[in-house]
């Protein structure tokens, strides 16, 4: 119940991206990198899927404009997310 309230709320929210970001396959892990699946530029739009939490990095789970599934490691030069990340 906790996860998928948890994942609700990160779907709420907004990825403005500010500077061309690579997007890895898969799911976020505590890699905090991988195998570059596509490139998103400023103005691209995609979606919040989940936002996870490890030791050195967070990942978004995101979904782009085609349906394909990745994630990003945000960062503040990157991408802003609003509301912000704690």
């Amino acid at each position: 119940m906790w996860w998928a309230y948890d994942v609700w709320n990160d779907r709420k929210h907004v990825l403005t991206v500010k500077q061309n970001t690579s997007v890895f396959t898969g799911k976020g892990d505590e890699s905090c990198g991988g195998e570059q699946l596509a490139v998103i530029a400023p103005g691209d739009q995609v979606q919040v899927r989940r936002i996870r939490y490890w030791k050195n990095c967070a990942t978004v789970d995101v979904e782009l404009a085609g349906g394909k599934k990745g994630y990003i490691v945000p960062s503040i030069d990157n991408v802003k997310i609003t509301p912000p990340l704690p």
